[in-house]
C-alpha cells in the first residue's frame, strides 16, 4: 500500500497524502477502485494521486543525473523533443526548459489521468512549447520522424515487446 505524504507540486498545490490515507483505510474491496482511475488498472502502480507523488519523489532524486544525460546526448536550445511515455509530465517540462521557446516537447502517455496531471503542470509552469498526446506506444502509431531526440526513462520496462 502506497504510504507517500506530501504535496505533490507546490505550484499546482495539489497534496498526495490525501490520497494514501484515502487508500490506507479503505476497506480491501474498494483499494483496487481508488488504485485506478477508470481502466488504466494495469498501471502496475496505479495512476492515482499517491502514484503522481512518487513519481515526483523519483523525479527529484533522478533530476541532476538526467540532465547530464540530455546534455551529454546534445539536447539543446531550438530542438524537438519527443518523451514517450511521459508519465505526469515531470521530465517533459523541463525538456521544455531546456529546448526554450524555439523548441517543442511532445509527450506522449496512454494514461488519460496522467495526461491531464501533465497539461496542467505544464500550465501552472507556463510552459507553451509542450503538448501531450494520448496513445499507447504498442498499438498507435507514433508521429516522430521529425524529432531531434526521443527520450524513454522507464517505459520500456513495462512494455510486453521492448523490440517494438
Amino acid at each position: 500500500i502506497p504510504r507517500y505524504r506530501g504535496v505533490l507540486d507546490p505550484e499546482l498545490g495539489m497534496a498526495g497524502g490525501e490520497s494514501a490515507i484515502a487508500l490506507e483505510s479503505a476497506p480491501p474491496s474498494q483499494r483496487e477502485q481508488i488504485m485506478s482511475s477508470s481502466n488504466e488498472i494495469d498501471y502496475v502502480l496505479g495512476t492515482h494521486d499517491a502514484e503522481i507523488g512518487r513519481l515526483h519523489l523519483q523525479h527529484g532524486i533522478w533530476r541532476e543525473l538526467v540532465h547530464d544525460c540530455w546534455k551529454r546526448a546534445g539536447i539543446c536550445a531550438g530542438q524537438r523533443i519527443i518523451d514517450i511515455g511521459c508519465g505526469p509530465g515531470f521530465a517533459s517540462v523541463d525538456l521544455a526548459d531546456i529546448v526554450g521557446t524555439d523548441g517543442a516537447v511532445i509527450g506522449i502517455e496512454r494514461s488519460e489521468r496522467f495526461i491531464d496531471y501533465a497539461k496542467g503542470l505544464s500550465k501552472a509552469r507556463a510552459v507553451e512549447n509542450i503538448s501531450f498526446v494520448q496513445a499507447d506506444v504498442m498499438l498507435d502509431e507514433l508521429n516522430v520522424a521529425d524529432a531531434d531526440a526521443i527520450w524513454c526513462r522507464w517505459l520500456a520496462i513495462f512494455v510486453s515487446d521492448p523490440a517494438m
